[in-house]
Formats: C-alpha cells, sequence, structure tokens
C-alpha cells in the first residue's frame, strides 16, 4: 500500500515538474517573443529615416535632372533652330522670383529728365559686345550661309553674334531718346538725320511690337480701389520668373570679341559675299 502511495507521489511530481518546465519554456518563449517585438520596434524609426533619406535622394536627383534639362533648353518643345542659345542659357542660370515696379510714378535710375546720371544708368545695361558661336551653332538656327561674318583669328575666330535681349533694350533705350529728342539732338548719332532717325525708331518700333506679341505674356494684371479715383485702378505689380540681367552682361562681357580698329568695327575683307539689305545706316555695336 505505501509503494502504491509513493508511486502516486512520485506521479504527481513528475507531473508537477513537467508543468513547470512546460511554464518555463513558455515563458521564455513569450520573452523571446517580446525581445523580438521589441527589436523591430526599435528597428523601425531606422527604417523610416532610410525610407525618408531614399525619397529625398530620389526627389533630389529628379529635381536635378529636371533642372540641368530645363536649363538646356527652357522650351524643350520648340525646334532647334527657334532655341534660345544655350550656353548664354545656362551660363546665366535658373529664373528667379520677381515682382515688376508697377506704380506709375515709381522712382527709378532709369526713367525721368535726361542727364549724364541717366544715360550711364542706360549704358550700364545695354552696352554689350559681340561673341563668337561655332558654325554649328550657326547651322543650328537656320542662319548658316556663306555672307555670315567670320571674326578674325584677333578677335578670336567664329562666327560673330550677339543676344536679342540687349538688341531689344538698346531699341527700348532709342524710344526713350527720341522722346527727349531735342536733348539728344547733338548727343547720339542717329539724331543728326531726320530720314535716319525715322528709320531707326520704326525699326525699333516694330521689333518691340514683335517681340512683345511673340511672347504674349499670359499674367494677369489685378484691379484695386483706390483714393484718388472712383473706377478700378490697375495694379501693374506682377509677380513673375526673371533671368538675372547681371548675369547675362558678365556672361557677354566674358566673351566678347575684341578688334585693334580704330573704330572698334570689323571691316569686310576683299571677295567676302554680302547679303542684299536695303541701304539704311545702323547704329553698329562697339566692341
Amino acid at each position: 500500500m505505501a509503494s502504491s502511495t509513493e508511486s502516486k507521489y512520485s506521479f504527481i511530481k513528475d507531473r508537477e515538474s513537467k508543468d513547470s518546465d512546460s511554464d518555463s519554456e513558455s515563458m521564455g518563449l513569450l520573452r523571446e517573443a517580446m525581445a523580438q517585438r521589441n527589436r523591430r520596434r526599435a528597428l523601425w524609426p531606422w527604417i523610416a529615416h532610410i525610407v525618408l533619406f531614399i525619397t529625398s535622394l530620389g526627389l533630389f536627383v529628379t529635381g536635378s535632372v529636371r533642372y540641368n534639362k530645363s536649363l538646356k533648353s527652357e522650351a524643350s518643345i520648340e525646334p532647334g533652330w527657334t532655341q534660345e542659345y544655350g550656353p548664354a542659357v545656362r551660363a546665366v542660370g535658373q529664373r528667379h522670383g520677381w515682382q515688376l515696379l508697377g506704380a506709375f510714378d515709381q522712382p527709378s535710375p532709369w526713367r525721368g529728365e535726361p542727364n549724364p546720371e541717366l544715360d550711364e544708368a542706360w549704358e550700364k545695361i545695354t552696352h554689350a559686345g559681340v561673341f563668337s558661336v561655332t558654325a554649328e551653332e550657326v547651322e543650328r538656327i537656320g542662319k548658316m550661309h556663306n555672307s555670315t561674318v567670320l571674326l578674325p583669328k584677333e578677335s578670336g575666330g567664329g562666327y560673330m553674334a550677339s543676344l536679342e535681349a540687349t538688341h531689344q533694350l538698346h531699341c527700348l533705350d532709342m524710344l526713350r531718346k527720341f522722346s527727349f529728342r531735342d536733348y539728344y539732338a547733338d548727343k547720339a548719332a542717329p539724331f543728326s538725320d531726320a530720314h535716319k532717325l525715322r528709320t531707326h525708331m520704326d525699326h525699333c518700333t516694330e521689333m518691340l511690337r514683335q517681340v512683345i506679341m511673340c511672347n504674349a505674356d499670359m499674367h494677369i494684371i489685378t484691379y484695386n480701389w483706390v483714393g484718388h479715383v472712383d473706377y478700378p485702378w490697375p495694379n501693374f505689380s506682377i509677380n513673375r520668373q526673371c533671368r538675372s540681367w547681371d548675369n547675362m552682361l558678365d556672361w557677354i562681357m566674358e566673351r566678347t570679341a575684341h578688334t585693334k580698329e580704330k573704330d572698334g568695327l570689323i571691316h569686310r575683307p576683299p571677295g567676302a559675299a554680302i547679303m542684299d539689305v536695303n541701304p539704311v545706316e545702323y547704329v553698329h555695336i562697339d566692341f
């Protein structure tokens, strides 16, 4: 009977021991699961940072590629013969935000009654020389033919070119001077001859008309109520994206072709091919 009791007691102890081992094993598994979960939790911030970094890097690379493409051609859908000059576009850089100062009485170094200081201000933003471009660049814009001016070696060689922006501002300055033609009668070359002056002014007006209509600016002008009138007053202070004019002038100046000729002009060499144009005397561009 005693042995039966001991056997039963031994069975109970073995069962308790197994249960205890099972509990210990379960607790161990539970602790391991909790540890793994904690490790995963600890990893999530790192994973999030890595994903954010990769996303940011991707956006940066994409933005850089798009920016470089935009500098190569701001209107890439245009055919090559109508595109702006790529090296100048890339050198001048990305357009920046700017608000036009559109008040009717807005002070400016470039407005007012003519005087030496005003002329100097205009000279700084309009005076730019010519530079050299390659035969391939001339061909790309559809202008290559045998009468294109080839710069002499002393001026750097290549073909003679200038930027249209400087011509447009020159025309604007000529119109400004024309509004004060009595003052400039003995100070600017075209003003000494009425016919040449009229032709020059008509040319400038027509060129600026075409440029303005070609660009067809789609920015909007808003209107305000103001104290001195009882009808809508236009607000010409428009927000735009603008190129740096100073950067453009710096780029031109670094590449300006120079000549040893006393009058600053390149003279046609003997036998050079010519293009037929009306015999109107234009103001030449100084080097």
